[in-house]
């Protein structure tokens, strides 16, 4: 008898469960109709309130900021963990922009999370102890052999991480505001040129020109105001510092000078293998605004147009060149001291994205595409420890060599990134790309 009884308590306890699953079904098709997204959401959510307190989202995920050791300016904060000269050579930063308004409307969903990353003491940066990494984690979407949904959960570190809540002013000065008094610093120091690389990358529509317009704008301001400083601060009347700025695209593996009407501009190499653009205007400016006129002239000769993904999606790679020069008292040129390059790659895209848009426009992506694949393959080789680096594939890796090379140079990089569900696949490409441009960094040392 009290077999049977048990095997009824089963019973009926299991049809209690089935019942009770029957109205969270019930109510889920009821509150989210043809949402196929919930139940990911749902998980995703779970993961995150999983997170031990000192890993969850808070409001600021940034690096704190790198500071200068130098009479130019102060350390920006008190609380600096390394010298802006003894960061990597190459640092890689990533950016998470916020779900628009048409992915929502989609029913899409946030798969990245932005964490406070445990310190890890086997990382160390320019041979400072180890320092705290920001942390990512990106959910995919994944349905199991009995179509149940599941997330694959990838992880990764950076040098910093901004979520969706930094303001343009947070990121730059989590990643190239401590570089630019350096770039000044050691330009009219050393013997050598120095040179500082910044440059975006990610999929269309992703933020990237969104984020470089205002480190345009930001490092200008902050470049002027170190010159103003060294100047006043110099006792030597012939320690005069120009600028030169020239601005050029890349477009269909052709480059046009943004200054001069989009007149084309060829590409060399000197008996020392460096690439030199004959014929490239560069223009003086002796102000702040002056060098954001120019910006602005030349962004509005760039090449842009609407397509399936964006409605001003940039069609070429644009390259904003401001070079220092030691001047006489003439205001003459002489040898260069250092550059700051800036750098607005356009966006990589899917063939399925483009199918809508018409022929000249997929040949736009199809050659955008080419030549980051090219830079792709370099960036590979480079992690390889390859003894030849492929960088004469392409226009733009001939250009941007020296930045991945050169002894002298810091390069920055800011990956853009999609928060978006539909956007999955890409999101991973930029990611994991970035991922390994950081250890390239890390192996190649400061």
């Amino acid at each position: 008898m009290d077999a049977l009884n048990e095997i009824k308590r089963k019973r009926e306890a299991r049809r209690a469960l089935q019942a009770e699953e029957k109205r969270r079904v019930k109510k889920e098709l009821r509150e989210h109709g043809d949402d196929a997204g919930y139940k990911f959401r749902r998980l995703i959510q779970q993961y995150r309130d999983a997170l031990p307190p000192s890993q969850q989202q808070q409001e600021l995920h940034q690096l704190p900021p790198l500071s200068l050791s130098s009479s130019i300016r102060p350390p920006p904060t008190p609380t600096t963990l390394v010298n802006a000269a003894d960061a990597p050579r190459l640092s890689v930063f990533i950016r998470k922009r916020p779900l628009a308004k048409k992915e929502l409307k989609a029913k899409g969903y946030d798969i990245i999370s932005c964490l406070f990353a445990v310190q890890d003491q086997n990382v160390k940066s320019g041979g400072n102890s180890a320092l705290p990494r920001r942390e990512l984690v990106c959910h995919e979407p994944k349905l199991r052999v009995d179509c149940s949904e599941t997330l694959e959960n990838h992880q990764f570190h950076f040098d910093g991480v901004f979520d969706e809540l930094q303001e343009n002013s947070k990121v730059y000065d989590g990643t190239v505001g401590p570089m630019v008094p350096y770039l000044v610093s050691e330009a009219t120091a050393s013997s050598d040129t120095t040179s500082l690389t910044v440059f975006a990358y990610g999929q269309t529509g992703s933020g990237k020109t969104y984020t470089m317009k205002s480190i345009y704008r930001q490092a200008a301001v902050d470049l002027f105001q170190q010159l103003d400083e060294l100047k006043e601060a110099s006792s030597r009347r012939d320690s005069r510092v120009s600028v030169g700025v020239s601005f050029y695209e890349i477009y269909m593996n052709s480059v046009n000078d943004l200054l001069n009407g989009r007149s084309r501009v060829q590409l060399m190499e000197d008996g020392d293998g460096a690439v030199q653009l004959p014929g490239l205007k560069e223009l003086p400016a002796t102000t702040a605004d002056e060098l954001l006129e120019l910006v602005q002239l030349g962004e509005q000769a760039r090449a842009t147009s609407a397509n399936a993904v964006h409605d001003d999606s940039s069609r070429s790679h644009a390259l904003l060149r401001v070079t220092l020069y030691a001047a006489d008292n003439n205001n003459n040129n002489g040898p260069a001291l250092g550059r700051l390059s800036m750098v607005d790659l356009a966006g990589s895209e899917r063939a399925s994205d483009t199918q809508s848009d018409k022929k000249s426009t997929r040949m736009e992506g199809a050659e955008i595409n080419k030549s980051l694949l090219a830079l792709k393959e370099c960036i590979r080789a480079l992690d390889r420890g390859a003894t030849h680096i492929p960088f004469r594939q392409s226009k733009l890796t001939q250009l941007l060599r020296d930045s991945f090379l050169s002894l002298n140079s810091k390069t920055i990089m800011i990956a853009t990134v999609s928060p978006c569900s539909e956007s999955c696949n890409h999101t991973l490409n930029t990611l994991r790309y970035a991922d390994r441009l950081k250890e390239i960094g890390a192996a190649t040392g400061s």
